[in-house]
């Protein structure tokens, strides 16, 4: 038993035939003519109302026009200043006025206290300190001329204390003497005699005696300065072991020297 198309029992509806296309079947109602578009009337805003004789602008033409980019007109502030040849010079300071102070609206009451108000006087500037010789100038003076003579005073005294050290006296002959003939200075020694004893005895003579018995110990009294002549002990011991005992006579000359002006032996003893 063959199955049935379920749609066999449908009605059979005409169909019209397009050349060159292929449409889906149509119903008669649908084939009898192409459908009809109602004209439609320009929308308008109620709320607006519009002159007589101006034209209605349909809606989606306002609103392209309301959705279109808005032009802007480049304004150049630039353009419109006053251009001048000469290089614009800065504002000077002097022709700035400022604003007058707002003490006065700020603090009415500020000036007239200001003005009110007595500072104390300034202090005096203090005298520069008196030295203590302006008080007493005489007291300086003093003290001036007593450096003064203890300057000039003072070589003086250093110049006459030299002198006096190393003045000429009767002990300094004698030790001038004993000390060069210990040491073997015979001349030396010969100088310590005076004009009197020198023409007695010769120098060479003098000095041949010595060397023969040198001298090793030569000793002396005390020799008093106050007076001239002085006679003074000498002693000399020799080589030999001799010593002589003398007598010596010291006198000062006429340049203020001591020479030993005579020579007395007392004893030899072997």
């Amino acid at each position: 038993m063959q199955d049935q198309d379920p749609r066999s029992h449908l009605p059979d509806k005409p169909t019209v035939p397009l050349s060159g296309h292929a449409h889906p079947p149509v119903h008669e109602d649908e084939a009898q003519g192409p459908p009809t578009v109602e004209k439609q009337e320009p929308i308008a805003s109620s709320s607006s109302t519009y002159p007589p004789g101006t034209d209605v602008v349909p809606a989606d033409t306002m609103a392209d026009k309301i959705y279109e980019a808005p032009t802007y007109e480049a304004l150049h502030a630039y353009d419109e200043l006053p251009r001048s040849s000469e290089p614009a010079t800065p504002p000077s300071s002097q022709e700035y006025s400022y604003p007058p102070p707002l003490i006065d609206e700020l603090h009415p009451s500020f000036e007239h206290e200001y003005a009110s108000y007595h500072y104390p006087p300034p202090l005096a500037e203090p005298s520069p300190p008196q030295s203590f010789w302006a008080h007493k100038p005489a007291r300086f003076w003093l003290v001036v001329g007593t450096l003064v003579l203890l300057l000039v005073a003072l070589p003086i005294v250093l110049l006459q204390g030299i002198s006096y050290l190393n003045r000429p006296t009767p002990m300094k002959t004698l030790d001038t003497f004993c000390d060069s003939l210990v040491h073997e200075q015979y001349p030396q020694a010969y100088e310590q005699f005076g004009p009197g004893l020198q023409s007695r005895l010769p120098r060479t003579r003098f000095i041949v005696l010595l060397a023969q018995d040198r001298v090793v110990k030569c000793t002396h009294g005390v020799a008093d300065e106050s007076n001239s002549p002085v006679r003074v002990n000498l002693k000399l011991v020799h080589d030999s072991q001799g010593i002589n005992s003398d007598v010596v006579t010291v006198k000062r000359e006429a340049d203020n020297e001591w020479k030993i002006e005579e020579v007395q032996r007392a004893y030899n003893r072997q």
